[in-house]
């Protein structure tokens, strides 16, 4: 294997030390980079990062916890290089944690992830059920966000049915819910979408 960069070397030498010293604020910091580096399309670095974390003796972190930390990284990846089989396998492996020791909002994340691989893998009926399991959830929360993106995917499937209606009416309710979040930029993305499906209906 070849070895990191320098500046990679120092860096993972320091994620070690913090972690070592405080698992759980190391931890924080070692996802904080993580998405960072993931954000940059710094794949190898991300690898790295996972084999640092699984090398280390993390004993008064809980293991449940560790291992969702570990799954919901490594189904990062696995999508990001389109290894749909791969990543299916680690956020299956992720929602059954989820539900046995996290969040509700947490089961709803995993659960929008793998609704994202089904979908991007060509399985629309099984991402149809994840997104829709993933809603509940969020309105159960009143998490708009995660309402507002779960609308959207379940607006895409209704599009490739071409059942414009349903369409319609997912990127309606996503359109209110990013009004209410103040995301422009989902505010943005929503319109054009209704736009496009308004005039596939011939309704300009």
């Amino acid at each position: 294997m070849t070895a990191p960069p320098l500046e990679n070397a120092y860096l993972l030498e320091t994620l070690h030390l913090l972690i070592e010293a405080d698992p759980q604020d190391g931890l924080q910091t070692w996802s904080n980079f993580f998405d960072i580096l993931f954000e940059q399309w710094e794949l190898t670095q991300c690898q790295q990062l996972l084999r640092l974390v699984k090398s280390q003796a993390l004993f008064s972190i809980p293991r449940s916890i560790l291992t969702l930390l570990i799954c919901s990284a490594e189904g990062m990846l696995f999508a990001r290089l389109a290894h749909w089989a791969e990543a299916e396998h680690v956020y299956q492996r992720a929602l059954q944690i989820v539900r046995e020791v996290a969040s509700a909002e947490e089961e709803a994340w995993v659960l929008s992830n793998l609704g994202n691989i089904y979908y991007l893998s060509r399985q629309p009926d099984l991402a149809h059920r994840a997104y829709t399991e993933a809603l509940a959830i969020y309105e159960q929360s009143a998490h708009l966000q995660g309402q507002a993106i779960c609308h959207n995917n379940l607006a895409n499937i209704a599009s490739d049915k071409n059942d414009l209606i349903e369409a319609e009416q997912h990127q309606q309710r996503g359109y209110e819910l990013y009004q209410q979040t103040g995301d422009q930029a989902g505010v943005a993305t929503a319109l054009t979408n209704l736009a496009n499906t308004l005039q596939a209906q011939g309704r300009t």
